[in-house]
């Protein structure tokens, strides 16, 4: 795809409803966003990309959060990712961060929060 650079923000989760209110967040505060509605659409997707932030769900169906950051891994992509979950307490934070997440946020999100997030990741 070539729309996916550096500074795009991809946002992967099962819900039509939080992936289209979250590009829209993102692009209201002047990011690039990009969503997909599964791990493996952003993988084809994503597969040359090196940069950017990756916005991702912890559980959908098919591949869950954790699969698509041990795929990223073993692909070698280093996006700096940010893992959402509404199921999150300090152990799943701990397997999260261990699973190569740079940030685990709990839904519903704080915007600012997000934004900070973001731009820290942006900025890796």
């Amino acid at each position: 795809m070539d729309d996916l650079d550096n500074s795009t923000i991809y946002i992967v989760d099962d819900d039509d409803a939080v992936r289209e209110s979250l590009q829209a967040l993102l692009e209201a505060e002047g990011f690039n966003a990009r969503e997909f509605e599964s791990g493996r659409a952003f993988l084809e997707a994503a597969a040359g990309a090196t940069g950017g932030c990756l916005i991702l769900d912890l559980r959908m169906p098919e591949m869950d959060g954790f699969q698509v950051l041990e795929e990223m891994r073993a692909r070698g992509m280093r996006i700096p990712t940010i893992v959402l979950t509404g199921h999150g307490d300090a152990s799943v934070e701990e397997r999260v961060l261990q699973a190569g997440a740079r940030r685990m946020l709990h839904k519903p999100i704080q915007e600012e929060e997000l934004f900070k997030a973001v731009r820290a990741a942006l900025a890796a």
